[in-house]
């Protein structure tokens, strides 16, 4: 319901004449694109919602967020308009999977922004156990209504192939499911000139041991340079410890104030290189904003990095918890300014090439009208 992507897809779908509704708690000035008709609102969760967005939220996130894909869930099932494909997020879909299936005969799709949720947990309780910290979200009724929407959908999306072989190690048939790699808006999302001249290393996103900021913070603690400083754009996600807290004063260090969503081209662009360093994620939509702003990037194996990266061309891809290696990849770009500029451009090109959300609604619709084919039905519309 707050994803990026869903809103690109019904956008895409919407202009391929392909969605029968778009179900969204989100007001109305963040669905834009999607033509008014088409959408149906749950406004009773708007401000819910919002609280969750903002990190406001009077009882832990986790929970709220549960609350929230729960009562959307009932709201939408109750709301179905007939299509031939309904695709929903999954942990927020069961009852309107059921609904699909049952009542029109539709495609049940589940799109999974993450890996499979067993092995998720896995590599989570691992990494927050090092740390000192339990992982909140992994109870066992969440895991095993998760699975139940896995087993009851019919098609599985993922959206990288480190998520489709975390499915694939689980014992998913791969008929099931497909790879759907995430866009980005080459219009949105576009070089621009620098306003500043030091060598900048930014991090993206929530700032939490999730996403590797513990490894990333020791790396630069190693670096030797005056000249260089890490740049944080995001909030310090709930439930962690204060990850920044030792590393101040440290190293130069700073975190970029909340912003609107159109200057974050300039924060990519004022970068010299973005660096993902998660333990686990689904794809990491950073990467390609960063990569269209002509921004290299460097992320691990356990992101959509390898999907989007050439090793050494327009970026680096390393293994997760590996300290040494981000060193070596930020010595590179730093003693190679030449080169890291070229990596720049190359990374515009590809994104360019990429074709965006275009690209991902295609290849949505081709594994819809894939698994259709096997019931031997055709699409006509898909809903969301």
């Amino acid at each position: 319901m707050t994803g990026t992507h869903p809103l690109y897809l019904a956008r895409e779908l919407a202009a391929q004449g392909a969605l029968a509704a778009y179900y969204t708690a989100l007001p109305p000035s963040r669905t834009r694109g999607v033509p008014p008709g088409l959408v149906h609102r749950h406004l009773a969760l708007l401000v819910p919602l919002y609280a969750l967005m903002k990190g406001w939220s009077p009882i832990s996130e986790y929970r709220l967020e549960s609350l929230i894909e729960q009562r959307f869930d009932r709201w939408v099932s109750r709301h179905l308009v007939p299509a031939d494909a309904v695709h929903a997020l999954a942990g927020a879909g069961r009852r309107l999977r059921r609904a699909a299936k049952q009542r029109l005969g539709a495609l049940a799709v589940c799109d999974s922004p993450t890996t499979h949720v067993r092995y998720r947990k896995a590599l989570l309780q691992d990494e927050y156990a090092r740390w000192g910290r339990p992982v909140e979200d992994f109870d066992d009724r969440k895991i095993e209504s998760v699975e139940a929407e896995y087993a009851e959908s019919d098609l599985i999306l993922a959206p990288s192939r480190f998520a489709y072989q975390s499915f694939v190690s689980h014992g998913v048939p791969a008929a099931k499911l497909a790879l759907t790699p995430y866009g980005v808006d080459c219009r949105e999302f576009s070089p621009v000139p620098r306003t500043n001249s030091r060598f900048r290393i930014l991090f993206v996103g929530n700032i939490s041991i999730r996403k590797g900021v513990p490894y990333l913070l020791e790396a630069v603690s190693r670096l030797p340079w005056r000249d260089a400083e890490l740049a944080f754009r995001g909030r310090e996600a709930e439930g962690d410890p204060s990850l920044l807290a030792g590393y101040r004063g440290a190293i130069p260090l700073s975190v970029i104030p909340p912003q609107p969503r159109s200057e974050l081209k300039q924060t990519y662009s004022n970068a010299s290189v973005v660096v993902l360093p998660s333990i686990e994620d689904g794809f990491g939509l950073v990467i390609g904003q960063a990569l269209a702003c002509g921004t290299p990037v460097i992320a691990t194996t356990h992101t959509g990095g390898p999907d989007l990266i050439e090793d050494g061309v327009n970026g680096f891809i390393v293994p997760p918890r590996d300290v040494d290696a981000l060193v070596s990849a930020l010595t590179r770009c730093y003693e190679r300014r030449d080169a890291l500029a070229e990596m720049g451009r190359e990374a515009r090109r590809r994104m360019e090439r990429a074709r965006g959300w275009g690209a991902y609604a295609d290849s949505v619709v081709a594994a819809c009208t894939q698994a259709l084919g096997r019931r031997g039905t055709s699409t006509q519309s898909a809903a969301r």
